[in-house]
């Protein structure tokens, strides 16, 4: 068997076997003011956190990982719902979700809303609070519930404005596969949150 051989083998077996492609990297910044936060689209596989960097003004302050808790926690949207609408129609059985929960409402074209669940929810609606879904919804949108995975501290050294309590950490946290992930970091008055992920 000659090199181009081998190498024709080599792919081919590739794509039989359905090796996966190479990872891709993502960048989210936000600088914020009481908090900043970083969110990501769902992947099939894991999403892994390659790097945080964060800068707080508050002692005690943490950067929290929230991420699908269970298989049971994605639920597909009833119908295509408005723009701005709070009152999502869903098949939530055993209600799922549940009133101060944290949901990811993940569209179709990877754009995510971050929302917390108000009210009562029932086995065929959920209410969001703020603005509601930011677009119009379309087949493919997802709801997932999320949960406090995992956190970081990162306000060890004092407190108040012009306070930079700053963190760097690398490889830090990964979700289960099929779950956004939701970064947030808290602060008072100023605080930046810088996220690099490999999906």
């Amino acid at each position: 068997m000659n090199k181009r051989s081998i190498i024709i083998m080599a792919v081919l077996t590739a794509a039989l076997f359905g090796i996966p492609a190479r990872a891709e990297m993502y960048t989210e910044f936000e600088d914020g003011v009481a908090n900043a936060s970083n969110v990501y689209a769902a992947a099939r596989g894991k999403i892994i956190v390659r790097s945080v960097e964060a800068q707080t003004d508050k002692l005690g302050a943490t950067v929290k990982f929230y991420a699908r808790p269970t298989t049971l926690s994605k639920i597909a949207p009833g119908r295509n719902h408005a723009s701005g609408s709070t009152n999502i129609l869903l098949t939530n059985t055993g209600t799922i979700m549940t009133g101060s929960d944290i949901v990811v409402y993940q569209h179709a074209d990877g754009v995510c809303d971050v929302r917390t669940l108000v009210g009562t929810c029932t086995t065929t609606n959920i209410f969001l609070d703020g603005g509601g879904i930011s677009a119009t919804g379309t087949n493919g949108d997802y709801i997932y519930e999320v949960s406090l995975q995992g956190q970081i501290l990162a306000g060890e050294y004092g407190t108040g404005s012009g306070t930079n309590n700053t963190i760097s950490r690398q490889d830090c946290f990964a979700t289960p596969g099929d779950s956004p992930l939701y970064i947030l970091l808290d602060g008072t008055a100023d605080c930046v949150l810088m996220s690099t992920v490999e999906k």
